[in-house]
């Protein structure tokens, strides 16, 4: 029985298959797009890569949008006039929004909980929880109106939202957004040269990555290449993982302020204290 032959490379032999398709590999691409001890062919490898690519691109735009909405609150802040739409519409308006995603998410859990349940003899006590988050559910959106409306001029006066102190602590936020756009940037474009890279080498079988990586080659500029150039394929890879769990740390980072920014009343006072 004849051996079948590599998917990408026509005469060269298989050597094992792709853990996502199924598709025959030779040992060339066994070694070139195994990822955590798993083997793919390069169709599945290069559509794993333009799929990190996407949600490293969604990272980034949601951290571009945080910092414009710091910079307008910054910009708020130094009138009393943008103070009074900050304090008594934007910030009870995201804290009222966020408060119905939030007993959404509840009351659906529950009731998720309720069906489930109904076939295990405890239907009873899982429907007086859901019969309890309905009721919640008419008074909670009431509550999450009036409580920032109330307690938002409190924490102006005494609190974190005081001008000085929201000032410092909008100027440390965006200092650090600043540094993880600037590396996610960085990131990003290593990915993006790595996406082109194999589409590149794939279409030329016989190439010379130093010519490739000459001045006027087509991968000059290609900062994947380079570095394979500089420090070996295996630095170059390495590196690129790396910045895969880097961007992946950065993008829970925004997250975490994005609530933060939304809950008024889940700020900190560290710049308070550091003023």
């Amino acid at each position: 029985m004849a051996r079948s032959m590599c998917c990408l490379h026509k005469k060269e032999k298989a050597v094992g298959s792709c853990k996502k398709c199924g598709n025959p590999i030779c040992q060339e691409c066994m070694d070139e797009y195994q990822e955590n001890e798993k083997n793919y062919c390069y169709y599945c490898h290069t559509k794993m890569v333009a799929k990190e690519i996407k949600k490293a691109e969604k990272t980034a735009k949601k951290s571009e949008r945080l910092k414009k909405r710091l910079e307008r609150e910054k910009e708020l802040y130094s009138t009393s006039g943008g103070r009074f739409k900050l304090f008594f519409f934007i910030y009870p308006f995201r804290y009222y929004i966020g408060s119905l995603v939030n007993l959404v998410k509840v009351i659906g859990y529950v009731a998720g909980k309720h069906l489930l349940s109904m076939g295990c003899g405890g239907g009873m006590v899982s429907l007086i929880f859901f019969t309890l988050a309905i009721i919640l559910l008419g008074y909670t959106p009431l509550i999450a109106l009036i409580v920032p409306l109330v307690l938002v001029p409190f924490k102006w006066l005494f609190g974190s939202l005081r001008p000085k102190v929201r000032n410092v602590e909008i100027d440390m936020e965006i200092e650090e957004l600043e540094g993880i756009i600037e590396n996610d940037t960085t990131i990003l474009q290593n990915m993006r040269d790595y996406y082109e890279y194999l589409q590149t080498v794939v279409s030329m079988p016989d190439f010379d990555l130093t010519d490739l990586t000459s001045e006027g080659g087509k991968l000059f500029e290609n900062t994947f290449a380079q570095s394979i150039i500089q420090n070996g394929s295996q630095s170059a890879h390495e590196k690129l993982r790396e910045g895969l769990v880097e961007i992946a740390a950065n993008g829970e980072i925004v997250r975490k302020r994005v609530i933060k920014s939304d809950n008024i009343f889940a700020r900190s006072t560290s710049a308070a204290q550091a003023t």
